[in-house]
């Protein structure tokens, strides 16, 4: 069974589904690190969250950064050894080749995760500018952007403040 992290905007007491991204993606991990109590609930998205959610991604990059650097100093260690045959080299550096590639992948999604909360920050600014807004009366500035794991259709009531 797979779960879903869900993102909301607010107007009044209707919340618009705007982003779902299942268990599996940096985007649910890091949110989920940061803010354990989601589930069947719905946070207010702050400043704050992102900027936490924000630092764990960054640190999590470096980390995998600092993993292919390893892995690069392990592929010339591999390759000045001389008691190993030809074969055994090879067959090291092809697994560590492969667990570079593997950062490299991870690396992308924690990306592909900044970008995101990079548009919910963009979203935050926009609803905080409410003279784009004379149209909508129900624009609540400082709880704009909800989000919540396996929430269905949220209701005021699953608000955790």
């Amino acid at each position: 069974m797979s779960a879903y992290i869900q993102f909301f905007i607010r107007g009044g007491n209707v919340f618009y589904p705007i982003a779902t991204h299942n268990r599996n993606t940096a985007i649910y991990e890091k949110f989920q690190d940061n803010f354990p109590n989601l589930w069947e609930r719905i946070v207010p998205v702050t400043r704050e969250l992102l900027n936490a959610v924000m630092k764990d991604v960054r640190m999590s990059v470096n980390e995998f950064y600092g993993g292919i650097h390893s892995y690069d100093a392990k592929i010339e260690e591999v390759r000045k050894l001389e008691n190993t045959s030809v074969e055994e080299r090879i067959s090291f550096i092809h697994d560590y080749m492969e667990m570079k590639d593997e950062c490299r992948k991870c690396i992308e999604e924690l990306e592909q995760c900044a970008f995101f909360i990079d548009i919910l920050n963009d979203m935050l600014n926009e609803a905080e500018d409410t003279k784009y807004y004379d149209t909508i009366e129900t624009i609540d500035k400082n709880n704009y952007v909800y989000v919540g794991i396996e929430v269905g259709i949220p209701t005021v009531d699953m608000i955790e403040e």
